[in-house]
C-alpha cells in the first residue's frame, strides 16, 4: 500500500511499481494474488492520487498486465480502468 507511506520518494515508489509488474508477469496465480482483496482499488487509488507522468504510465502498466491473461479477474480490472478513466474526464473537467 504506497498511499499509507505519505513520505515516499518517487524513486522508491517507481521501484515498489517495477517490482510490481514483476510480479504480475510471472504468471496468473501471481496476478490473481495481486487482485485478490482490495489490491486492484489500491491501484486505482494511486492512479487517481498521482501527478507524476513516470509513476502513472507505471500504474497503467501494471493494469494492463494484470488483466492479461487473468480470465477469473479480468472483469474486475476492467472495471477498474474504466473508472480511472471516468474519473480522469471527471477531474479535467473540474479544472
Amino acid at each position: 500500500d504506497l498511499q499509507s507511506m505519505p513520505n515516499l520518494k518517487a524513486v522508491d515508489k517507481q521501484n515498489a511499481l517495477l517490482i510490481l509488474i514483476h510480479v504480475a508477469n510471472s504468471g496468473r496465480v501471481y496476478r490473481e494474488m495481486i487482485c485478490d482483496g482490495v489490491g486492484v482499488d489500491l491501484i486505482v487509488q494511486g492512479l487517481l492520487k498521482e501527478e507524476r507522468e513516470q509513476i502513472l504510465e507505471l500504474y497503467s502498466s501494471l493494469l494492463s498486465a494484470l488483466g492479461q491473461g487473468n480470465p477469473r479477474k479480468s472483469s474486475l480490472v476492467h472495471a477498474a480502468l474504466v473508472y480511472t478513466m471516468h474519473e480522469g474526464v471527471e477531474a479535467a473537467c473540474l479544472t
